[in-house]
Order: structure tokens, then sequence, then C-alpha cells
């Protein structure tokens, strides 16, 4: 990809890095370089919470298939620690243990100020836009517009499963109880959560 970009009658006006989003942990690109990582986080509640429905809806490989029920996800092992909510804690510490200089987005603060932490975040890479293209990014990246483009692409999908399901904060407040709110208490969890600026209470 790099060479067509940089080659040929199809050169663009400008480079860019090339970005690349994974979910794996970070010894898969032991034999990598980067020229800089951005670690996106989330309030653990919202995120773990995300992920399940995600999963229950478009998990198709064994190892993806979860229960039936949130809380009977969270009672059962993770993919690669004791539970699902330390799988999160175990994900973030080994990213930021192995680029320490990783910058940091949150999911929240995009929410909130969706131009000013994009501009700075890209000009960080050395890449010099304008506020206007990022507004209109920003813009064209929209919850809304995102649930009106996934509602045009739906019938096109097998399954019709919503991916773009609410997009907002501190959505656990409207799902969280007592007996749930014991998984998301563990040191590992809440020792985490705090380094990227989210308290978990120590008990339900």
């Amino acid at each position: 990809m790099h060479d067509k970009d940089t080659g040929g009658e199809a050169r663009p006006a400008r480079l860019w890095p090339r970005l690349v989003k994974t979910h794996h942990v970070p010894v898969v690109f032991s034999e990598a370089a980067f020229g800089g990582v951005w670690l996106l986080v989330r309030d653990p509640r919202d995120a773990i919470y995300a992920s399940y429905q995600w999963r229950s809806r478009f998990g198709e490989e064994p190892w993806d298939q979860v229960p039936d029920t949130f809380e009977a996800w969270l009672s059962g092992p993770g993919d690669f620690s004791r539970s699902p909510a330390d799988d999160w804690a175990a994900f973030y510490t080994a990213w930021a243990g192995a680029f320490p200089q990783a910058d940091v987005l949150r999911f929240e603060d995009l929410k909130q100020r969706p131009v000013e932490v994009v501009t700075d975040i890209v000009r960080r890479l050395g890449v010099e836009v304008g506020e206007a293209d990022v507004t209109r990014a920003v813009d064209a990246s929209s919850f809304t517009r995102m649930r009106e483009h996934e509602e045009r692409a739906a019938g096109s999908r097998p399954g019709g499963g919503r991916m773009v399901r609410e997009g907002k904060t501190d959505g656990w407040k409207g799902w969280m109880y007592p007996d749930l709110a014991g998984y998301f208490t563990s040191v590992e969890l809440r020792t985490t959560a705090r380094e990227f600026g989210y308290d978990l209470p120590e008990s339900p």
C-alpha cells in the first residue's frame, strides 16, 4: 500500500501515516515498528458491556461466542485472564507497558470535545490539518451519521444486527445493579481503570 500511495498516477496530494486499528495484544506486534501508538480507552463498565453486546450479535468463531446473559459471561473465564472484566485490565496494562510513550485517547473526551482532541492527536504524529477539515471528519463520524449509514446498509447485511447501538458515555448507569457491580471490583481492574481516570468503587 505504501508503494501504491507514493508512486504512479494515483499518488495522493499529501501523504498520511498508515493507521491500523487492532484488538490484538501487543505481543502480536513484537517484530513490528510503529511511528506512534494511540491507546483508545473507555470506562471499563461501558467497554465490557459493549464488547458483550457486539459478540452476542456478531461473534462467529467458537472462541467468540458468549452466553445468553451478560452476567453469565462476566462470571466465566476471560479470553486471557480469570474474567472478562480482568481482560480489560490485562489488555491495557500490556499495551501501556509495551508502549509507555503511547498517546491515550479517552472515549469520553472524544465524545465531549472531538475536534480539539482529534486535532491535537494527529498533530502529535506530525500531520498538519485544518480545523475545518477536522470538523468535517468529526461530523461524518458522529453517532447520528454512522447510525444513518448503518440503517441504509442494514438491508445488505445478513441478520441485520446493529453495531452502532447508543454512542453514550456513562451508559452503565442504565443497566448496572449490585449483583453486576460486584464483577467490576477486582484490584487489577480498579487500579488500571484509575490510571486512565476512571474511579470504580471498591464494593457494590
